[in-house]
C-alpha cells in the first residue's frame, strides 16, 4: 500500500499503473469505507466501454475526478482527483478488469492499486500541533483574535 499526504485544497494523483497482458475493459476506482450494508454508495471513478461514467460516481466525487491518461495509454489508470479535503482522507483502491480472451464472457476484477490518502487542513494543523487537549496557546489565541479582527480579511463579500 502506498502512503500520500497531502494539503487541503490541493489535486493529487492516485498513482498506478494497468496490467500489461489485454486490453483494460472494465476500471474501477473505490473506497471501500463509503460502503454501506446495501454494497456499494457509488465509485470514486468508474470507466467502461472506452469512456468515464459519472453517473455512478459517489456524491463526493461528482466531477473532481479524471483519469490522468484518458486513453490509458503505457497502462496508466492513475486517477486525478482535484481540490481535495479533509473528506476525501481514505483508502483507495484501483480494480482492473482486462480482456479476456477465453471462454468467459465476462472479465475478472482485480485488485491492482491500493493507496492511503492523508488530507490535511493546514489552518486546524497549525493550532492543533501545540496542546491537542488543552486547546491553544496564548500566542496562539492572540493569532486567531488578530485574525478576526483583520478589517482587510474576507470574511464576507462586502469586505472583499
Amino acid at each position: 500500500m502506498r502512503e500520500v499526504k497531502v494539503k487541503a485544497g490541493e489535486d493529487v494523483t492516485l498513482e498506478c499503473q494497468g496490467p500489461t497482458h489485454a486490453p483494460i475493459e472494465v476500471l474501477k476506482w473505490i473506497r471501500p469505507d463509503l460502503m454501506s450494508d446495501r454494497g456499494l454508495e457509488g465509485y470514486v471513478f468508474f470507466y467502461r466501454d472506452e469512456r468515464s461514467h459519472e453517473s455512478y460516481h459517489h456524491q463526493l466525487f461528482v466531477g473532481r475526478v479524471e483519469l490522468r491518461d484518458p486513453e490509458m495509454k503505457d497502462r496508466d489508470v492513475s486517477l486525478i482527483l482535484r481540490n481535495v479535503s479533509t473528506n476525501d482522507t481514505g483508502r483507495y483502491e484501483g480494480h482492473v478488469s482486462v480482456s479476456n480472451t477465453g471462454r468467459r464472457k465476462r472479465a475478472q476484477s482485480e485488485l491492482w492499486c491500493v493507496i492511503k490518502l492523508t488530507v490535511e487542513d493546514p489552518v486546524i494543523k497549525k493550532y492543533k500541533n501545540r496542546s491537542q487537549n488543552y486547546g491553544p496557546s496564548k500566542q496562539e489565541s492572540e493569532e486567531m483574535a488578530m485574525e478576526a479582527q483583520d478589517p482587510h480579511s474576507c470574511d464576507s463579500p462586502s469586505h472583499c
